[in-house]
């Protein structure tokens, strides 16, 4: 007599054959506001897995690979993001597809357009009164290049200069390096306001002008947050980070 497969158990082999054929993904909304930060991780893949991303349409300044996550700074706009997926251990190579919204991109133009020059891309926001904060935990192991930009003396130098004096304390200036746990009793309504952002990453740089965030960006090194601020000042309150060889 033939002997039937009990349903459970055939649903159960089911489940576990399609969970050892899960197929990457990339997790994130489907449209952001403004000037927030985005932050896409990718799923579904192994521990040792390497992630290759590419946003097409943006700057690779305003991208930033940070582990499996994909830091974004955009402009208004549509964008597709491509991710490629090596897993070392199944011996695979997987890709997955994406796309989101920053804002409203404003609506498409009538009809067919007769051919014409190619129009600059996005540019980021050009600030004049610029506010910096760089939040970090004290607990938190960071590398080298990191605590360079919370310790070392030539980001401050940098941010003497290109920072005004802050409106309530004429003799500061106006960025701080706080920890993100800081006493922000007796700070002013920014600062304190600032202080309290919940960054997706730690140390992570904000971006102000005058009360209005402008853009965020994980810190990597001090070279790397003197660019990123440098690419949303003004001409005239452009200031070269580097010393004169």
């Amino acid at each position: 007599m033939k002997r039937l497969t009990p349903l459970w158990l055939v649903v159960t082999l089911l489940a576990c054959a399609h969970a050892c054929t899960a197929q990457p993904s990339i997790k994130g909304e489907n449209v952001y506001p403004p000037h927030t930060p985005i932050v896409l991780t990718a799923s579904g893949i192994g521990a040792k897995a390497q992630c290759v991303w590419d946003v097409y349409g943006l700057d690779p300044s305003n991208v930033r690979e940070v582990g499996n996550a994909l830091h974004v700074w955009a402009p208004p706009g549509t964008y597709s993001v491509s991710l490629l997926v090596v897993d070392f251990d199944s011996k695979k190579i997987d890709r997955a597809r994406y796309s989101f919204r920053v804002g409203d991109p404003g609506p498409s133009p009538p009809g067919p357009q007769p051919p014409g020059p190619t129009p600059p891309g996005p540019q980021p926001d050009k600030i004049t009164n610029l506010r910096v904060l760089i939040l970090y935990e004290t607990g938190k192991l960071c590398t080298i290049k990191q605590d360079l930009v919370l310790r070392g003396q030539e980001l401050r130098t940098y941010l003497d200069k290109v920072c005004g004096s802050d409106p309530a304390r004429k003799d500061w200036k106006a960025w701080r390096i706080w920890d993100k746990d800081v006493d922000l009793k007796g700070a002013t309504t920014f600062w304190a306001s600032a202080g309290k952002q919940s960054p997706p990453s730690l140390p992570y740089l904000y971006i102000y002008d005058g009360n209005r965030l402008i853009a965020s960006y994980p810190v990597v090194s001090p070279d790397q947050t003197m660019t990123d601020i440098n690419k949303h000042l003004a001409p005239a309150h452009h200031t070269p980070y580097r010393k004169a060889s």
